[in-house]
């Protein structure tokens, strides 16, 4: 019996973590084009846990772009330095 479970958590969770990810890309390339009023990701109460997912979310869209959509390695190659 395989060790990998994909159930529906985690496939909400990688989606989650792509959509902020997204999200975080829209507001910055707003900023970027001069548009001084943007939404922020997070509102007065901020939490390390939406960053931290964010930034996973860019490893899992890399990921899926190679075609390792539901792989348990590594994310992929990414920057998570963002």
């Amino acid at each position: 019996m395989p060790t990998s479970v994909y159930d529906a958590s985690y496939i909400t969770f990688r989606n989650r973590s792509k959509a902020l990810y997204a999200f975080n890309n829209a507001i910055n390339q707003s900023r970027n084009n001069g548009n001084g009023i943007v939404r922020t990701e997070q509102g007065t109460t901020q939490m390390a846990e939406v960053i931290v997912t964010r930034k996973q979310g860019g490893c899992f869209c890399s990921s899926d772009a190679a075609g390792n959509s539901m792989t348990r390695q590594g994310p992929g190659a990414c920057s998570c330095s963002r």
